[in-house]
């Protein structure tokens, strides 16, 4: 149920940005390979303190939970997964930030 409710909000969200999208239509290339950048900068930062969230959340639960050996397991599991997901992100966006200097295109970060 509260899946959905969020999932619900953030689909309408974005439907509330595609207009924008439209209505900035590139005509070359490389303003679509911009308008992309442009979105993905936006997006960089939430995605990334996304995943500094989920892992300080697992820090947090499993220094609060010392005796509760289950909640320090789903704690530790927190933690790796938000550490996997800061270290995916670093790794993409230096991937971008070479392929972007790579093209000539340095609008991103």
């Amino acid at each position: 149920m509260i899946v959905s409710k969020h999932l619900s909000s953030l689909s309408l969200l974005l439907i509330s940005f595609f207009p924008l999208s439209v209505f900035a239509a590139p005509s070359t290339f490389k303003e679509l390979v911009n308008l992309i950048l442009d979105f993905l900068g936006v997006l960089t930062p939430v995605l990334f303190s996304f995943a500094l969230l989920v892992f300080i959340w697992g820090v947090a639960e499993f220094i609060l939970n010392a005796g509760n050996a289950s909640v320090r397991e789903s704690a530790k599991a927190r933690m790796i997964w938000g550490v996997i997901g800061l270290f995916v992100l670093f790794s993409l966006l230096g991937i971008i930030r070479f392929l972007g200097d790579s093209l000539g295109i340095s609008s991103f970060f």
